[in-house]
Formats: C-alpha cells, structure tokens, sequence
C-alpha cells in the first residue's frame, strides 16, 4: 500500500513540476488593412512601463517595390523608430512608460500608391520565452 501511494505521490509532483516548467509565450495577433495613397492607419495598444512590442509586417501593393513609412508615438506624442520599409520589415520597441503607444503605417510621402499591410506582433515582458514556431 506505501509503494502504490509513494508512486501515485511521485506521479502528481511530476506533473505539477512540469505544468510549472513550462512556459508558453504570448501568441502573436495578426492584423490585416488597407493603407491609401495619401493616408496613414494607426494601430494602438495598451503598453506598461518595460513591456515589449515585437513583431513584423509585409507590405503588398501595385508597385513592385511597395514600401511605406513606419513609426510608433508613445503616450505624450513622442516619436519612436521614425524609418522607411520597402516590402515588409520587423521591430521592437519598450515602453519607457506605462500608456498607449500608437504605430502608424504612413503612406502620404512620394508617389504612394494603395498598399495592403499584414501585421504581426505580440506584447511582452523582457523574461518572456521566445515564441517557438512549428
């Protein structure tokens, strides 16, 4: 009767431990929008002071190089990563402080023509695992 209850005892502290042990990181959101020539889209979220704002987006239009301009506005207007993608790109970005950052897909400069964005990103703490793709 020990050995059954010290082995069903080994058994559940095995599967605790592993349940504790394993740590997912958070999923990617994806987001799909149209960006016209002459017109910006914003895309907002909720950072805390030292959280992290990571992923990719790709960029698809009528030119066969379509880029368009990227950057992101923290909570007081602030400008971050002011920079110019040409098919697609990736980022990260930490909160210096807690409040909305907004990340705005530009396409009012040079000759823009209508883009279509696919936008990828996941907000997390800096101890967060990497995200493993299958």
């Amino acid at each position: 009767m020990k050995n059954i209850l010290f082995a069903i005892l080994l058994t559940l502290g095995l599967i605790l431990t592993g349940c504790t042990l394993i740590s997912a990181a958070p999923a990617y959101a994806e987001k799909e929008f149209a960006v016209d020539s002459g017109k910006r889209h914003a895309v907002t979220v909720r950072l805390a002071a030292g959280q992290i704002i990571e992923g990719d987006f790709f960029i698809q239009g009528e030119d066969s190089l379509p880029s368009l301009e990227l950057y992101v506005l923290g909570p007081h207007g602030q400008k971050f990563d002011n920079g110019r993608a040409t098919g697609g790109d990736s980022f990260q970005l930490t909160a210096e402080e807690s409040g909305q950052y907004a990340l705005f897909f530009d396409n009012t400069t040079q000759p823009a023509s209508p883009c279509r964005v696919t936008l990828r990103y996941r907000i997390v703490w800096p101890e967060d695992p990497p995200l493993q793709e299958s």
